[in-house]
């Protein structure tokens, strides 16, 4: 429960989270999928490594977190 109550939390915060145009997008990177802007940033420490990504159109979210050192931004 306590795992899922935590992405519901991250999930809602990204939901209501896009990049103003034309401004600072603090950290996070745009690219474009199937003709739909997409959102991410990723990251690792320690043998660690996260993805986290979402589109407003339609409203989809996915976060990938690892306690694997390796890469996880191709899944």
């Amino acid at each position: 429960a306590g795992l899922f109550a935590a992405l519901f939390g991250v999930f809602g915060w990204m939901a209501g989270y896009l990049p103003p145009p034309r401004r600072a997008m603090l950290g996070w990177a745009e690219s474009s999928v199937g003709g739909q802007k997409v959102w991410w940033h990723n990251g690792g420490t320690g043998g660690f490594a996260s993805f986290v990504a979402f589109t407003r159109n339609p409203d989809v979210a996915v976060a990938v977190l690892s306690n694997s050192a390796n890469s996880v931004d191709d899944l």
